[in-house]
């Protein structure tokens, strides 16, 4: 009893003093908790998960999202470095918006130093898809070579590869039919190779495999080979008649790059008259002429010829 007497009135001592001294170190407390209490706003990533093979998002999804987070100043900064927002596809496999909550951010800490408060975005996330499709369309050149006087484009520009896969949204990939390279104009005497960009018309919704292809054209000399006595065939002749011409052979001036007409035999021109062109022309009828190609004639002689009919 004696005790519990003596420690009543230790306690009642200075009374006022004491509930002061309580007061003033709780207020210091929560200053000095409070004080190093601040808000912050952080960009927050947002990442999707689980997203379906055969589609694509069409809507732009933002990269990263305005959080307000509230916590001691030191512990602040790390937020950059881990919590994001994160959206599971699989949960939502047909077209929505998602309005995002404080629930979604993710992070790898197991206690949190630092807290979020706030989103400060007032937009739903829009899931919008489209099928994802693969096609290949050929590549198209728009170079314009103009060889030098005296010189001659041999073929056609070839192009490595001369087709590209576009991947990507299919309401997209199919209004492309194809890809053109970037123009240019090039005075040329000779062979030329070398890349060239591709223009990429596409939008973000579509990839394409290559950003350029290489290219090579043939230019060569012009050259002149004159031919004689090409034989001129008569054809369509109905049965039991037998129908030559007169004269029965031509002459033709061939022009192209020197070393095509290098390989350019006799029998590579073809000269064929139809039979049945008479009630057309008449008496006097064209042959056709047929020359490999990249090459060009002149000087056909004669131009036009006379059937000899025998039973």
């Amino acid at each position: 009893m004696r005790l519990k007497k003596t420690i009543r009135q230790i306690f009642k001592r200075n009374i006022k003093v004491k509930i002061f001294s309580l007061l003033c170190a709780l207020f210091l407390w929560f200053y000095v908790t409070r004080v190093n209490q601040v808000e912050n706003t952080f960009q927050i990533p947002l990442r999707i998960v689980n997203q379906p093979e055969d589609k694509i998002l069409i809507q732009p999804l933002p990269e990263k999202v305005p959080v307000i987070y509230r916590g001691s100043s030191g512990a602040l900064s790390p937020v950059l470095n881990d919590h994001h927002f994160q959206i599971d596809l699989a949960k939502y496999p047909k077209d929505t918006e998602i309005d995002l909550t404080l629930d979604m951010i993710e992070t790898n800490q197991s206690k949190l130093s630092v807290i979020p408060i706030r989103i400060e975005w007032d937009q739903p996330v829009v899931i919008e898809y489209d099928q994802y499709v693969m096609k290949e369309v050929p590549v198209v050149s728009k170079i314009e070579f103009r060889p030098k006087q005296g010189y001659t484009q041999v073929g056609d520009v070839i192009l490595n590869p001369d087709s590209v896969i576009l991947k990507g949204s299919a309401r997209e990939v199919n209004r492309i039919h194809a890809v053109y390279t970037d123009s240019d104009i090039l005075n040329v005497f000779r062979p030329v190779k070398g890349t060239v960009n591709l223009i990429d018309s596409t939008s973000s919704l579509v990839s394409m495999s290559e950003e350029k292809v290489r290219y090579y054209v043939d230019v060569q000399g012009i050259g002149d080979r004159i031919f004689t006595e090409v034989p001129v065939r008569v054809i369509n002749v109905p049965a039991g008649l037998k129908v030559t011409s007169v004269p029965s052979t031509l002459s033709i001036h061939l022009q192209g790059g020197v070393e095509v007409l290098k390989e350019v035999h006799k029998e590579d021109i073809i000269a064929t008259i139809n039979y049945r062109s008479r009630y057309r022309y008449g008496r006097r009828i064209p042959a056709m002429i047929h020359v490999p190609s990249n090459i060009s004639f002149t000087d056909v002689n004669p131009r036009v010829f006379e059937l000899l009919v025998e039973r």
